[in-house]
């Protein structure tokens, strides 16, 4: 508790320092930004990271099927599903930039149409 109001009145210190410096207090933001519910970011995460395993593990469980499918050796079935997450693992951090710019709606429709 203690350390808490040292750090508060560390940081009010500092603001009413470059308040004095810059002439006015209205340039410094009083706080940092905080989450208003983190357990549901980390939720999302959870389920995120959840649904990433499952997808893996359900490609491991289609390994047999790939192989009658496509008339593939073992060998080769599982260099496909090592193919398949290496795309997902490249793709996954393109969508994170294309959220800034595209709604995450026109997104998912682009990305499920047909072609």
């Amino acid at each position: 508790m203690l350390s808490a109001i040292q750090t508060t009145s560390k940081e009010t210190t500092l603001q009413e320092h470059a308040a004095a410096e810059h002439g006015s207090a209205h340039d410094i933001p009083a706080e940092s930004p905080k989450f208003r519910h983190p357990h549901k970011v980390m939720l999302g995460l959870y389920i995120g990271a959840f649904l990433g395993m499952l997808s893996e593990t359900s490609m491991n469980i289609a390994l047999p099927d790939l192989v009658d499918e496509f008339s593939v050796s073992s060998g080769t079935a599982q260099w496909m599903v090592v193919g398949y997450m290496l795309a997902i693992g490249v793709a996954l951090p393109y969508v994170g930039f294309l959220l800034k710019w595209v709604k995450a709606k026109t997104l998912v429709m682009v990305a499920s149409t047909d072609r």
